[in-house]
């Protein structure tokens, strides 16, 4: 069985790095939309648009797919038949931490910390290899003012990559993300197969597959 993985650039290796340890008989196809990223506060009728259109390429080569990136998952929310969507957990005491788009089409019921510029300073981190101290002034100057919140929910899956710093930060009691329930879902969808547990990836945008690799490599070594 074969399964793509769909996101705007690096954040939806983490998602990636969880379904290989849930299911590592299945093979995988990552689909990196660079070319658009970041999602987080372009036209939403635009990037539904966009959405339909890869997800139909994709599904040619895949048997199903995982929507990892919570933006483009807001726009769709299970409506597709064999496409897969990340939902961030929300509670009356959570900090939902996340994108504009996601916090407009999501409309949770919650604290929220709209963070527009977070996922490009992490991409830019991770995958450019630039200055990372800015991740941390960025941090501080939008979130400090939630510091003991008791639940912090990660609404973009680039956060994980610095799950660290949020709880040095805000020092929460728990940090989640949807992932879990992902799984969860994905249990009853995915079948026994022979496959051998091979990673493909695949961008609309310039060519990045070495560092993609060696992210996700690191990932599943629990490295980041």
């Amino acid at each position: 069985m074969r399964i793509g993985v769909y996101d705007s650039g690096i954040g939806g290796l983490t998602t990636l790095s969880r379904l290989i340890s849930a299911f590592p008989d299945c093979d995988y196809l990552y689909f990196a939309d660079n070319d658009l990223f970041p999602f987080g506060q372009k036209n939403a009728d635009f990037l539904k648009r966009n959405l339909l259109h890869k997800l139909k390429i994709i599904k040619r080569e895949t048997d199903l797919i995982v929507v990892g990136c919570y933006t483009a998952s807001s726009l769709v929310q299970d409506s597709l038949k064999d496409v897969y969507t990340l939902k961030p957990y929300v509670d009356k005491e959570t900090l939902l931490i996340a994108t504009p788009n996601t916090i407009k089409n999501l409309k949770p019921q919650c604290m929220t910390g709209d963070t527009p510029n977070l996922a490009s300073l992490i991409q830019n981190c991770f995958v450019l290899e630039k200055e990372c101290s800015a991740i941390d002034d960025y941090l501080y100057e939008t979130l400090n003012c939630y510091y003991g919140v008791e639940t912090v929910s990660l609404g973009c899956t680039h956060y994980n990559f610095i799950k660290d710093k949020i709880q040095n930060l805000l020092c929460p009691k728990r940090i989640v993300d949807g992932n879990d329930d992902l799984i969860y879902k994905l249990a009853f969808a995915v079948k026994p197969s022979d496959s051998q547990g091979k990673v493909s990836f695949s961008f609309s945008g310039a060519q990045q597959t070495d560092i993609y690799a060696k992210l996700l490599k690191k990932l599943i070594n629990k490295k980041i």
